[in-house]
């Protein structure tokens, strides 16, 4: 689901399951600060991904991560011209690996 928030543009909502301790630890802090649980959770979440971006290995595991999509893209496209794969497979016999 997307849709605006007030002053940041689109955003996506999904569901986060936590232990109850964790949410009722939540909840507390969010009151305690008068904010809500979902902006407590998006300022973590926003922490945490600026933490990855500047880690040392983001770029290599983001190119393996491509690599493989383009690989099972390739694929997906062959079987779809009716090609055979380098295996040998014929386009019924790709399955996800």
């Amino acid at each position: 689901m997307t849709r605006r928030a007030r002053d940041s543009g689109p955003v996506r909502a999904f569901t986060v399951r936590l232990p109850r301790e964790v949410a009722d630890g939540l909840e507390l802090v969010a009151e305690a600060y008068g904010r809500s649980m979902s902006d407590e959770v998006s300022e973590a979440l926003m922490r945490h991904l600026a933490r990855r971006l500047r880690s040392g290995d983001i770029a290599s595991r983001l190119q393996g991560l491509k690599d493989a999509k383009v690989k099972q893209l390739d694929e997906l496209l062959d079987a779809s011209r009716g090609d055979v794969d380098r295996s040998g497979r014929t386009p019924g016999s790709l399955r996800r690996r």
